[in-house]
């Protein structure tokens, strides 16, 4: 049980990364045609200027896949979790 909830955990979270990457690839080579066909320095600084908000959606998207890998170890260790409390609370209970 425990692998089945990891493996299916993490593949969720390597197709989250690599949607991500495909994104911000794409969109990387969309800014730098962007900036290239720019007309004068001044539309070429604002359009680099709106490659900060790429900046802050790696950040969240980070953030969502962080505790998506985070959840996903947390529910494939609870049945051992469990099983390993259950032996100590046996051996706390043989030991009184």
């Amino acid at each position: 049980a425990t692998s089945s909830i990891a493996a299916q955990g993490f593949g969720s979270v390597n197709q989250a990364w690599l949607a991500f990457a495909k994104t911000a690839f794409e969109r990387n080579g969309a800014a730098a045609e962007a900036i290239f066909s720019a007309k004068n320095a001044s539309d070429a600084a604002e359009i680099q200027a709106d490659g900060a908000q790429f900046f802050d959606n790696y950040i969240s998207e980070s953030s969502k896949i962080t505790e998506m890998a985070v959840k996903t170890a947390n529910e494939a260790v609870a049945p051992i979790r469990s099983l390993v409390d259950g032996v100590v609370e046996t051996l706390a209970e043989n030991a009184s």
